[in-house]
């Protein structure tokens, strides 16, 4: 898979093992490889491909199994990919009657990676730092409001954080603090 997706195994891996995040055109890629909706391979939800009668066996690396995005229609396309990156849970997430519970530990991970890959550079700037500072002490209902920020795009985010259009309400606490934290970095 890694062939075909014009990456180097390792990063294959990294992405398999939750140390890095795919671009958007790799994960078009992978999509179309293994006949799913870009939806079905972030979420798991919609079009995508029929899980195995059984449940999966986990492998040797934690909860995420190899079933999913491998699942038998589409093994020649995951063949040599280890567990499946492409429609795999997070690391950190258990199963539990039908819904998917995230560990702290890897919920913080994935928003940390997703502030730091926003697909703008301003985003990144902005976002990447906030989180690196705060993220790890925030209460879990301003973690579940970053969460929800985290799924705004980055065209609506940064006139919000500059102060050039206003935020929705139930963002605009969080938002004005973000906006701060980048003003007070910048006038370093």
């Amino acid at each position: 898979m890694a062939r075909r997706l014009g990456v180097r195994l390792k990063t294959l891996q990294s992405w398999e093992d939750d140390l890095a995040e795919p671009r958007a055109n790799r994960l078009q890629m992978m999509a179309g490889m293994l006949n799913v909706s870009l939806r079905w391979l972030l979420t798991g939800e919609g079009e995508g491909a029929e899980g195995p009668s059984e449940p999966a066996i986990p492998d040797q690396r934690g909860a995420r199994g190899a079933g999913r995005a491998c699942a038998d229609a589409h093994a020649d396309a995951c063949a040599g990919s280890g567990d499946g990156a492409a429609g795999k849970a997070d690391a950190g997430a258990l199963a539990q009657g039908g819904g998917m519970i995230e560990a702290e530990d890897a919920r913080l991970k994935r928003m940390s990676m997703r502030s730091w890959r926003r697909g703008t550079k301003e985003m990144d700037l902005i976002l990447g730092p906030w989180s690196d500072a705060h993220l790890a002490g925030l209460s879990e209902e301003r973690l579940a409001l970053y969460d929800s920020l985290l799924n705004e795009n980055d065209q609506d985010l940064l006139p919000w954080v500059l102060g050039q259009r206003e935020p929705p309400a139930h963002l605009a606490a969080l938002i004005a603090e973000i906006g701060a934290f980048a003003r007070s970095r910048l006038a370093r």
